[in-house]
């Protein structure tokens, strides 16, 4: 681990990409209940690819490490990400579909979502280091947990041994044990993963206990940051503690909300700003994204981060 923020250079990203459908509901179907729905989207999704495709729009160099299967799914994914100026190293994995996500969206914007790994699944650790060891040299990598632990433990390995700043968005949550541990600078996580992390099972009821949350966190990585919806986020590493307010918006779709957040707090990172500005602009994107439908299509430009509308 460098235990630094990098100052320059491009965000590699090792994830997931996945064809979203998003279905707009009143509200969650009971058990044995068929709902029938007036809207649905699709969209590209994925953790890895939409955390990229945010970096990206912010102006930072990306590149990114990932698999599809050999359907048009797949082509479709790969011609996106080149129009969005993206460097890719993907895997066409030929006997697999590319990944799916099934996500339900009620009227107040809220998300649930069942992920098909697909060919994110067959991301092997082996394919991921010969991916790292193609330079040049990134000034910071981010992972996600859409794709294999091994491989998440393997882009953990070869950023320690390149001496690169390692970011996990540890999302979905994955009992990893002791793995984790010492192999990634930062540590991001929403409520629901913090709890499971930390072993909880009642949130806190404030921002202080949000903060002493986090601060056990610190045994997985460094520097560790919460995201809190519409409480904002908390961070606590070696530069102390912060609590960052929300962004207040009226919330239309929470899809690739958190997503955005991650993304903008790398590009913010690899172009020479400090910790308070990254968390803000951060919490700014991922607050901007929800005012669209889809993920992706919702994730603001530079110049909506830096100019946003008052809220």
């Amino acid at each position: 681990m460098t235990g630094a923020i990098p100052t320059s250079g491009s965000v590699l990203v090792v994830g997931s990409l996945n064809t979203d459908l998003t279905v707009y509901v009143d509200r969650l179907p009971r058990p044995g209940e068929t709902v029938c729905v007036a809207r649905a989207v699709t969209s590209f999704g994925g953790k890895g690819a939409n955390q990229a495709i945010q970096a990206r729009r912010l102006g930072a160099a990306v590149t990114f490490v990932g698999a599809v299967g050999g359907d048009d799914r797949g082509d479709d994914y790969l011609r996106h990400m080149e129009a969005e100026g993206i460097e890719l190293r993907v895997a066409r994995i030929g006997d697999h579909e590319t990944g799916l996500g099934f996500v339900h969206c009620t009227a107040d914007g809220t998300v649930s979502a069942t992920v098909v790994s697909g060919a994110n699944a067959r991301l092997s650790a082996a394919a991921v280091e010969a991916a790292l060891a193609r330079g040049p040299r990134p000034g910071l990598i981010l992972t996600q947990n859409e794709i294999p632990a091994e491989s998440v433990i393997a882009v953990g390995l070869k950023a320690r041994e390149m001496k690169v700043t390692a970011v996990l968005n540890a999302a979905p949550y994955v009992s990893y044990g002791q793995e984790l541990h010492g192999l990634f600078d930062f540590l991001i996580v929403n409520e629901e993963e913090a709890l499971a992390y930390a072993g909880h099972e009642a949130a806190p009821q404030d921002i202080s206990g949000w903060l002493r949350l986090a601060a056990q966190l610190r045994s997985i990585a460094p520097e560790v940051i919460v995201t809190l919806g519409a409480a904002g986020a908390v961070y606590v590493g070696g530069r102390g503690e912060r609590a960052v307010p929300a962004f207040h918006v009226q919330a239309v779709d929470t899809t690739g909300a958190g997503d955005s957040f991650v993304g903008t707090l790398c590009a913010a990172l690899v172009r020479g700003e400090d910790l308070d500005s990254a968390l803000e602009r951060a919490t700014i994107a991922g607050a901007l994204t929800t005012l669209g439908a889809g993920a992706q299509e919702s994730m603001p430009g530079e110049s909506q981060i830096f100019h946003p509308p008052s809220t």
